[in-house]
């Protein structure tokens, strides 16, 4: 998969993630004669799984992991409440110069809740989102924070199904700033599903964004 761009500051790294999503891969067939080319997976009699000693990290054995005591998680009190209703909320990242919450809609819709209050629309981006359709994973679909410089950055697909990341500035009063938009990164992916979302920075401020394989290809493309 061809992807286009530009770094933005500190970085950006793409991983592709072939998603096992049902329902959306309206488009191609899977590969049978193609199933023993480059970068198949050999099969094997062998079902006997590897043990834990035999799992070489970083050059060395890892030790058996144990699970944790029991009486240590009976005493946690543990209880949900609700926070907030939002239409198809697909996302969500705190800010960390102000604390606030932030949620993204499926829809193009970017919201904030700041000191717990009911969440607010501070961005729109209705008009240059994909249009929701039942079973489509398009859309906005992710939202961070750089560690760098303090931008939004958002992940979506738009009217043609191309994903997109940009990012916005945030004034003082803590709201997005619509005409400070920067065009981050273009991924082709004509496909109607499987486009990943996921966002987090690090701290250094390199960008890491986990897409899909775009949904056209039904996964043949997924590792390009």
């Amino acid at each position: 998969m061809r992807v286009q761009g530009r770094r933005a500051r500190g970085g950006v790294l793409v991983a592709l993630a072939l998603a096992s999503c049902g329902g959306d891969d309206r488009e191609g067939t899977t590969g049978g004669e193609d199933a023993g080319g480059p970068g198949a997976i050999a099969e094997s009699d062998d079902t006997t799984a590897p043990s834990p000693e035999a799992v070489d990290i970083d050059g060395g054995a890892r030790e058996p992991t144990e699970a944790p005591p029991a009486e240590g998680l009976t005493a946690v009190a543990l209880a949900t409440e609700p926070f907030a209703e939002l239409p198809m909320p697909t996302a969500m990242a705190t800010r960390p110069a102000d604390g606030s919450v932030w949620f993204t809609s499926q829809t193009g819709e970017v919201w904030r809740s700041a000191d717990g209050a009911t969440p607010e629309m501070v961005l729109d981006l209705r008009g240059t989102v994909s249009a929701y359709e039942p079973g489509s994973e398009r859309g906005l679909l992710g939202i961070a924070f750089s560690t760098a410089d303090g931008r939004l950055f958002l992940y979506y697909s738009d009217l043609q199904a191309q994903s997109h990341v940009v990012s916005y500035t945030v004034a003082e009063d803590g709201l997005p700033e619509a005409a400070s938009i920067r065009r981050i990164i273009e991924i082709p992916q004509p496909g109607a599903g499987h486009k990943g979302g996921g966002m987090s920075f690090d701290e250094q401020g390199v960008l890491y964004l986990a897409l899909g394989d775009g949904g056209g290809s039904r996964g043949r493309d997924a590792q390009d």
